[in-house]
Formats: C-alpha cells, sequence, structure tokens
C-alpha cells in the first residue's frame, strides 16, 4: 500500500493530498481518520412521546494520524518537551481530491496529541507511528458544523 493514503477509509491519489500541522507539512502520512456529530436527546412531557429535542452538543471525534516515524519525529521535535501537554496545542489541515475534483479542505482546530502508537517491523516498509489526537472543532470546506461565528 506504499504511496496511498486513505480519509475515512476511502483512499486517495497519494499526489492530491497535503496534510499540515501549523507550518508543518506531513509528507510520510499513511492515513487519517475522523468523526463528528451531535450528541441530541429527546424530550418528553407528560405522556411516552417525545415533544421536542435537545439542541445537541458537538462532538469532535479523536482523530487518528497514521504517518511514517520521520515526520512523527519533526511533528514532536516542532512541539518539544510536553509535547502531549495542553498547552502544545497546534491545527491541522487536511486538503485531498480525486483526479480533476473539486480539492476539499477539512480544518481541525485545537489539536493536542493524546497517544502515539508505534509499529516497528522489519521489511521494506516504512516504521509507522499512529498518532491520536484530540480535537475541540473541526470545519470542512470552510463549512461550520455548529456555525460558532454566528453564536
Amino acid at each position: 500500500m506504499t504511496g496511498s493514503f486513505a480519509v475515512n477509509s476511502v483512499p486517495y491519489d497519494n499526489a492530491a493530498c497535503e496534510f499540515s500541522l501549523d507550518d508543518l507539512i506531513i509528507v510520510g502520512r499513511r492515513g487519517l481518520s475522523f468523526e463528528h456529530g451531535f450528541e441530541v436527546e429527546k424530550l418528553f412531557g407528560a405522556t411516552r412521546e417525545a415533544i421536542s429535542r435537545t439542541p445537541g452538543v458537538h462532538n469532535v471525534e479523536d482523530t487518528e494520524v497514521t504517518m511514517y516515524q520521520s515526520d512523527y519525529f519533526s511533528l514532536i521535535a516542532k512541539l518539544g518537551n510536553g509535547y502531549m501537554s495542553e498547552d502544545k496545542k497546534f491545527s491541522g489541515m487536511l486538503t485531498y481530491s480525486f483526479t480533476n475534483e473539486q480539492i476539499h479542505t477539512v480544518e481541525f482546530v485545537g489539536m493536542r496529541i493524546i497517544k502515539d502508537a508505534h509499529d516497528i517491523q522489519q521489511g521494506p516498509e516504512g516504521i509507522e507511528v499512529s498518532v491520536t489526537c484530540s480535537v475541540m472543532r473541526l470545519k470542512i470546506d470552510g463549512y461550520d458544523p455548529v456555525n460558532t461565528a454566528a453564536a
């Protein structure tokens, strides 16, 4: 699978993808997975029928970035000591597209490394590190799912 890249398990042409963390471009990225949505509750009155629902809370699940170890070391060198601490937050930008199609962007706001898993194996493939990040917010193609600017 050398030279390929997947966003939410959809393969994209490696030349059409770029992932950057602040001003550091991750060249040896192998995959990125993210998920977000609203947690809503139904409201009930005196009967068992729902009469309304709460506005909900927007939740961005932890984002996992799989990269080659060399890019991982560049990332932690940029962040420095305490690279997993709250004061070492950073932003991420994923840009991708199919050949001859619209370019899509995903902006990750308030990323913080919370786990890194190393996969060191002998052989021709590069050594990979899977970095799990807590993300506060995201925007897809510039659209804010919560519209926090209007709030």
